[in-house]
């Protein structure tokens, strides 16, 4: 009996891992696809922000070469 209650809570534990790896991929549903936890979560922030700081940048630039 004891070791089914100790297979119950390695199951449990697992699955509280699931959760917020359900999280993560929500948030970034094209990446959904891939069986990440963090990685890809932190990899799709970045490249998030890659885009929009490029165009910043390029603004930034157009503006000095006038000015």
């Amino acid at each position: 009996m004891s070791a089914g209650t100790v297979h119950r809570k390695a199951a449990k534990k697992p699955r509280t891992t699931y959760t917020p790896a359900v999280v993560d991929p929500k948030s970034q549903q094209p990446s959904g696809s891939q069986p990440g936890v963090g990685l890809p979560a932190s990899t799709s922030s970045v490249t998030r922000g890659n885009p929009a700081t490029s165009q910043v940048t390029g603004a930034s630039q157009s503006a000095a070469a006038p000015g």
